[in-house]
């Protein structure tokens, strides 16, 4: 009797270790890339325009590849005419990426993404700023 009990504890131990905690992605939801922009050394504005497909979204940040930038502003568009203007103020890192930042409002349609930077200058490559967001 003690025996079938303490087999019927184990198999119900290996079955909750065996299903586990949900992963990040389950939990908060998975990050979208909305488009991306290389950033030239002449330029210090660019649109990043999202499509209709994209969905509602409940936070943004910027990733920056291949080369350091640093971004002084952001000001996202949403489709119904609304925005929100974000100041940065960060030199984001090659490969590093921005702080997360929740848009106002809960769950928007984004329609683009307006950014203000200035690229640093030092390494020959082009950097490119890609726009990430998560439902």
């Amino acid at each position: 009797m003690f025996s079938r009990r303490l087999w019927i504890a184990g198999a119900l131990a290996c079955g909750l270790l065996a299903t586990g905690p949900a992963t990040a992605e389950e939990r908060y939801g998975r990050w979208e890339m909305l488009g991306s922009r290389e950033v030239a050394l002449s330029r210090d504005r660019d649109t990043i325009r999202v499509g209709r497909y994209e969905g509602d979204f409940r936070r943004i940040r910027l990733v920056v590849r291949r080369n350091a930038v640093y971004i002084s502003h952001m000001a996202v568009i949403y489709s119904n005419g609304g925005y929100d203007n974000i100041p940065i103020s960060a030199l984001i890192g090659r490969d590093g990426s921005s702080r997360i930042i929740d848009l106002r409002g809960g769950q928007r349609h984004i329609s683009r993404v307006d950014l203000t930077y200035r690229s640093v200058r030092g390494d020959r490559r082009k950097a490119r700023v890609e726009v990430w967001a998560r439902h």
